[in-house]
């Protein structure tokens, strides 16, 4: 009884939280899978159907359903769900909602900072290029005023805003305006409930190509968590699908600039990282890689004579290249035009030098791929950085999202790549297209602090791997505030990517600078790598319940009513505790969760009742400020060059307070790499339990061809005070840190004393 079907009524029970609710006037229920979902039903079941007359009620075991068949479309008079502190009725409007996010941070700004939270409705809240800031600065002549002459790289929205009074702009501005000011409704709300409605949304016909749904049938999805969040990610992961596992490359230090250095620079550039022994994973080539300006796909010789040696050559040093692409033209005299005008269904026009593609086009689609895209992959490429979308004339479809997912159909056909794309977001279900560029941002304090917002306000819709401009984009000179970069690469460093970015001959480059900036990025790098199992590990974590690696605190600890309003600090995982200085003035009040909480960056325990706030102060080189959580164990590693490294040792640091420990924690690796992380993996549990005397037990499990032999592992217990291990008095560092006690070499089941 997993589908209940009353009248044009349709009730499918997806899981005990997550129901389908249709209503169609002649009974003809849409049975074709939804672009946005992935869907699969299994046999979850109504625990209970009762009826009276046309009055149904409908029960599984989180929630009931209310309906009277009334030969109406759904309206609260007819259709009520409800659990134990939850209520939902179609005309319902909620603002409680915690939010998601815009297709991007383009152009955000002193004076348009998102500040609340659209309210929730049964309406889909739309995202994507209607809301595009760019569409002021590329002077769409329905978002400019024409009172005011302005120049598009000279006047911003901050400028312009301080000029005329909101109301005295254009309509279609305002409305702009307005709806960037708030971030658009997500999945988790303190309202305990989520409405999807997925009416509109286009299906896949019987040749799995996306077409419009005829008719007005309703088609919702209602989630009902009450202030289990976890839970209610778990359910969209079931219903939009899984976020991929990211290469482990990913999780190092990229390098992009605007314009993109030459071959031979770039080249000199891996030899300078490599003499400062800073670490360097990925390198992504904006435009210039290409011929023809905005657009193209014939490699520029003149600024990289030899592609294939280029990208072998840093592939053999595991540096991986990842191309800039502007996906809605192509330059007539590309070198594959011919070829993809006789594979498509463009026809050129000779009077013009761009031809503008339309992706909704089977066989367009299908040739823009097999031309252009598949010869780079050839070449050794491993992604791209999707800047901008494609036209797509099927509107419903939106055209960032529909570009995406034929970017990821394309790069699942690569059988050694796991399928990940760079791109702005589309909504939800855009957490399927991995990692999402934040777009192009303004070098200011007040937007590295919303970039913080963005990336929590994002996880609440599964999108954990956010890729911010570490730096900005937007400014004129070469060098912008050093002390605006180092609390950028502090927050970089404790962020899901960590992408160095700038424009316009700008650098993001620390020796640029001076010895404080090129110490803080090396600091930061350094500390960033040791933590590279627990990132990993929170990677595959996100895989398997959608949960982020940056989780806000309302996500992590509902009950903290201190906690829900503060966006300016998070959780990494579950075990640390991330406060950054996002302003020009080196300290800043910190409320930390319920607990004892031991200081990264200082020596300072902090015991928090969740309430009262604690001051720090902390310099641009030091690392970014950060709490472990005590008694639980944290798994690091020797510091390596490259993140796609397998540690041959694992390092464990236990923050001990005098108490009862019960701890455990698993370790995930895979080959980092290849789709083989499904069957070929290793998870190592490491157990630690007792209360004076304590028994550490480690236990290996291997599944397929990934193992690590001869791995080893230490421990290191930090205390604030002086303290004996098995006999061993602790020693306490130059730097007037925690007293600690090192053992080495642990065996499977470590008993040790501690006093």
């Amino acid at each position: 009884m997993n589908e209940i079907v009353i009248d044009q009524a349709r009730f499918t029970c997806i899981t005990p939280s997550l129901v389908r609710m249709e209503y169609s006037e002649k009974s003809d229920f849409e049975n074709r899978k939804s672009v946005r979902l992935q869907v699969e039903y299994e046999d979850q079941t109504f625990m209970t159907v009762n009826n009276e007359g046309d009055q149904y009620t409908l029960k599984t075991s989180d929630l009931t359903i209310e309906y009277q068949s009334d030969g109406q479309s759904f309206h609260d008079g007819n259709l009520r769900v409800y659990s134990h502190n939850v209520h939902w009725q179609p005309d319902q409007v909620d603002n409680s909602n915690l939010g998601g996010v815009h297709l991007a941070m383009d152009c955000i700004q002193r004076g348009m900072i998102p500040n609340s939270v659209h309210s929730a409705t049964k309406a889909y809240h739309h995202n994507d290029s209607e809301y595009h800031l760019w569409r002021y600065l590329f002077g769409e002549s329905d978002v400019v005023d024409p009172d005011v002459h302005y120049d598009e790289h000279n006047l911003s929205l901050e400028q312009l805003l301080a000029l005329k009074p909101l109301e005295n702009l254009s309509l279609e501005l305002q409305k702009l305006i307005k709806e960037r000011l708030c971030y658009p409704p997500g999945l988790l709300s303190e309202s305990g409930y989520f409405l999807y409605n997925d009416s509109k949304t286009p299906v896949y016909d019987h040749s799995k190509w996306p077409v419009e749904r005829i008719g007005s049938n309703l088609d919702y999805y209602i989630f009902i968590y009450d202030t289990d969040y976890r839970k209610a990610l778990r359910d969209y992961r079931r219903l939009f699908g899984a976020t991929p596992m990211i290469p482990k490359y990913t999780l190092g230090l990229w390098f992009s600039r605007y314009p993109t250095r030459n071959q031979n620079e770039l080249l000199q550039l891996v030899e300078t990282f490599k003499e400062k022994e800073l670490p360097l994973d990925v390198l992504v080539l904006d435009l210039e890689w290409h011929k023809s300006g905005w657009y193209g796909f014939d490699w520029n010789h003149d600024e990289f004579p030899t592609p294939n040696e280029y990208i072998k050559t840093l592939k053999e040093q595991n540096i991986y290249t990842v191309l800039n692409v502007h996906p809605d033209g192509v330059p007539v005299l590309d070198a594959g035009f011919d070829e993809f005008e006789s594979k498509s269904s463009i026809k050129r026009e000779t009077s013009k030098e761009i031809c503008y593609i339309d992706l909704y086009q089977k066989k367009t689609s299908e040739a823009f791929m097999e031309v252009f895209h598949q010869p780079q992959f050839d070449k050794g490429i491993e992604f791209w950085w999707i800047d901008g979308s494609s036209h797509v004339s099927l509107e419903s479809l939106g055209n960032q999202f529909f570009t995406n997912e034929v970017y990821m159909d394309h790069i699942r056909k690569q059988n050694d790549k796991r399928p990940i794309i760079c791109s702005r977001s589309a909504g939800l279900g855009s957490h399927r297209h991995a990692i999402h560029f934040t777009g192009d941002t303004y070098c200011q304090f007040e937007v590295l602090k919303s970039q913080v917002e963005y990336t929590l306000r994002a996880g609440h819709i599964g999108q954990s791997f956010i890729s911010h401009d570490i730096g900005g984009h937007m400014w004129p000179y070469k060098h912008i505030n050093p002390e605006l970069l180092c609390r950028w690469y502090q927050f970089g460093a404790m962020s899901p990517i960590f992408r160095l970015h700038s424009s316009g001959g700008s650098e993001r480059l620390p020796w640029i600078y001076d010895s404080i900036v090129e110490s803080a990025l090396k600091n930061v790098m350094y500390f960033r790598m040791t933590l590279m199992p627990y990132l990993y590990t929170l990677v595959k974590e996100s895989h398997e319940t959608c949960l982020p690696m940056l989780r806000s605190n309302i996500l992590s600890d509902p009950q903290w009513g201190a906690g829900k309003t503060c966006w300016d600090s998070y959780y990494l995982g579950d075990r640390i505790y991330c406060t950054p200085i996002l302003d020009e003035r080196g300290f800043r009040w910190i409320n930390l969760p319920k607990g004892t909480w031991f200081s990264g960056f200082m020596s300072e325990v902090i015991k928090s009742d969740g309430n009262k706030n604690h001051y720090i102060i902390n310099k641009v080189d030091q690392l970014p400020p950060h709490y472990y959580k005590a008694n639980k164990l944290i798994v690091k590693q020797p510091y390596e060059l490259r993140a796609s490294s397998t540690p041959k040792k694992i390092q464990l640091e236990l923050y001990w307070e005098k108490d009862l420990i019960d701890d455990c924690y698993t370790l995930y690796e895979d080959d980092g790499y290849t789709n083989d992380c499904d069957k070929d993996y290793m998870e190592t549990t490491f157990c630690l339990k007792g209360e004076e005397t304590f028994t550490l037990d480690i236990r290996v499990n291997q599944n397929g061809q990934f193992d690590v032999p001869h791995r080893i592992y230490d421990l290191t217990v930090y205390s604030t005070e002086p303290f004996k291990l098995n006999g061993k008095m602790s020693t306490q560092d130059s730097k007037d840190m925690y007293h600690s006690v090192h053992i080495d070499n642990l065996d499977e089941i470590t008993q040790f004393d501690i006093s």
